[in-house]
């Protein structure tokens, strides 16, 4: 993790690390999203939008907000590996290990920096760990997976293609399980319980990002 935080101190600014970073700043100049401009990236720049403003109101400029952001797609990037590490474990140190290393150690497109793509995939790293590698779903474990996965859409919109495919899976086990019986896996990951508990999730953060948007809009 010291390395590739060293690492953040060097290297040019790409223009994808200074272009990421301007969405949230024209936001709190006033932009407002989907209106004055559009492009499906723009949307990740609400999950950007408040370390700007912190970084604003404390330094007053935009100068040094690059190698900021850096420092903290580091400190994110390391988080999601260490919870690689916790969750991967029970199946051995050594591959756990490997596996953590290597999600650290990938920066996609060489840019160390938090926009759509690299929020998007340390999301979906946190909810497959979550749904996969948990003896036990509990519905606060699964509404903090569904936030968690809105986070992903709003990072990347497609995405949200997953959860319409899943959900019509979710109606085909309910149709199926009145018939015969049902596997604990498929009760498990299939159930409208779990469904519920994971759209729960989503309406939540889909309910801060409606506010949001429309808080930008007259």
């Amino acid at each position: 993790a010291l390395t590739v935080l060293r690492s953040a101190f060097y290297g040019i600014s790409s223009p994808d690390e200074s272009f990421y970073l301007s969405i949230p700043y024209r936001l709190i100049l006033g932009d407002s999203l989907l209106v004055d401009e559009w492009h499906a990236s723009q949307l990740s720049a609400f999950l950007l939008y408040l370390p700007m403003k912190a970084y604003l109101s404390v330094a007053g400029t935009t100068d040094g907000i690059i190698l900021y952001f850096r420092c903290i797609f580091v400190f994110c990037q390391t988080a999601v590996s260490l919870f690689t590490y916790y969750k991967l474990k029970k199946h051995g140190s050594l591959a756990a290990l490997v596996s953590a290393v290597i999600y650290l150690l990938y920066v996609p497109e060489t840019v160390n920096m938090l926009d759509y793509y690299t929020m998007s995939l340390m999301g979906f790293q946190v909810v497959a760990l979550i749904l996969f590698c948990s003896e036990k779903l509990t519905p606060l474990t699964l509404v903090f997976t569904g936030i968690v996965f809105a986070c992903v859409v709003i990072a990347q919109p497609f995405n949200s293609l997953i959860y319409f495919v899943y959900s019509v899976f979710v109606l085909i086990f309910a149709v199926q399980s009145k018939n015969k019986s049902s596997s604990e896996t498929r009760k498990k990951y299939l159930s409208i319980k779990t469904w519920i508990s994971l759209t729960l999730g989503i309406v939540i953060t889909a309910i801060v990002f409606l506010v949001f948007l429309f808080s930008q809009i007259t």
